[in-house]
């Protein structure tokens, strides 16, 4: 995944892989023929799917936070 900071004034920085991991497209689950989605939704995967795109929202977020307290630990040790 890569994160793109900010400063204060919302001008972007230079990007970071700052995870690596496996997620769910929902331009290609939004793709997916009905006979599909509704096999997902009987095997009770389509719930697993749209709780793990949830957590995605807030992955941003939790990146920047992250690299805020990890800056603000450096700046403490100097």
């Amino acid at each position: 995944a890569f994160f793109t900071p900010q400063d204060a004034n919302g001008v972007a920085g230079e990007p970071q892989v700052v995870a690596e991991y496996f997620g769910v497209s929902e331009e290609k689950l939004n793709a997916m023929p009905a006979d599909k989605i509704k096999e997902l939704q009987t095997s009770g995967a389509l719930a697993q799917i749209y709780a793990h795109l949830v957590s995605l929202i807030g992955w941003d977020r939790l990146v920047a936070l992250a690299m805020t307290r990890q800056q603000q630990g450096a700046g403490v040790l100097n």
